[in-house]
């Protein structure tokens, strides 16, 4: 069956075979140089090519039987030369259903049909539906790389959704310049990588404070409620840091996935912001995406994706 996202995407790339042709790339003649041909058993589709820059793909039949050759009866064509994008990236996993939709976007977004040579130098294609589903992976940083991002583009590898992922970040330094020179500066822990590029104490470190004492807080609630039981008053002024309170401050078109300490897990919606816990697995991540896709589909009347990528009616 179909994975959602793509009216078509083989399931590997050990289905899809290449075919050179002399001349041009029409039905008829795709047809006439495979049929009677002998195609290997696993082969159910052949990408097409001219060498000159056109593409076609087509789905074969076959004449069933046992041998590891089988006659080619005739063939189905899928995408012609008009319609078809040829890519060639070898960041791209043929076999991950988000990959592949990832590389139509990025190399031909306006083409039905794209031909990939991936990793390895594998050759697939995808058909898209046009159900796939952009999420904004948004995170503060450092430290570097966002473990929102990551854990997604994890979760994406092993679990068929049809997501396109984008990455937003916000550096932590960067909420500190507003800041006056000279005013106290606390983070609330040392995150490898911080360059402030001024003087900055960190809250676990428990550095003394005086009551009434002038000074921000570059943190989120959590960081509040610190402080306060630390110190017995609550911080002056607070600068949030807070990945959802930061992605909820905008109006967003494509959802957007973020990781909140407040949040208990697996997953919460908060309008088109989903978040994780700060302590969130791979398993989180791939559930949360799972149902932000489901409620996306339901939202635009379109099918809701099974646990393996199969339309649900």
């Amino acid at each position: 069956m179909a994975t959602p996202g793509a009216r078509l995407i083989p399931t590997h790339c050990k289905v899809v075979g290449k075919l050179v042709l002399e001349g041009p790339l029409t039905a008829e003649a795709i047809e006439a140089a495979a049929k009677g041909k002998r195609a290997y058993k696993l082969t159910d589709f052949y990408c097409a090519t001219d060498g000159k820059g056109g593409w076609a793909v087509v789905r074969l039949r076959k004449r069933p039987g046992a041998a590891l050759l089988l006659p080619v009866t005739g063939v189905e064509v899928l995408a012609l030369p008009g319609e078809t994008a040829y890519v060639e990236d070898p960041s791209v996993d043929t076999t991950n259903p988000a990959a592949m939709l990832g590389a139509a976007e990025r190399h031909a977004p306006a083409a039905e049909c794209v031909v990939v040579q991936g990793e390895f130098n594998h050759l697939s294609f995808i058909i898209r539906d046009g159900t796939e589903v952009r999420v904004t992976a948004f995170d503060v940083v450092p430290p570097h790389p966002s473990k929102v991002a990551t854990l997604a583009r994890r979760a994406l590898a092993t679990t068929p959704l049809p997501v396109l992922l984008d990455e937003e970040t916000v550096d932590l330094a960067s909420l500190a310049e507003g800041v006056p020179r000279g005013t106290r500066l606390l983070f609330p822990c040392r995150a490898s990588g911080l360059r402030p590029g001024r003087e900055v104490e960190y809250l676990d470190e428990q550095p003394p404070v005086k009551q009434g004492e002038d000074l921000v807080l570059v943190g989120c609630q959590l960081s509040e409620r610190i402080f306060l039981e630390r110190y017995g008053s609550a911080p002056p002024h607070v600068v949030t840091m807070c990945p959802l309170e930061l992605a909820s401050r905008t109006d967003r078109a494509s959802w957007t996935l973020v990781k909140c300490c407040h949040e208990k897990g697996p997953f919460g919606f908060h309008g088109r912001v989903v978040a994780v816990p700060w302590s969130a697995t791979r398993g989180d991540v791939a559930a949360a995406l799972g149902e932000i896709v489901a409620r996306e589909h339901a939202s635009r009347g379109s099918p809701r994706p099974g646990p393996k990528g199969q339309p649900i009616s």
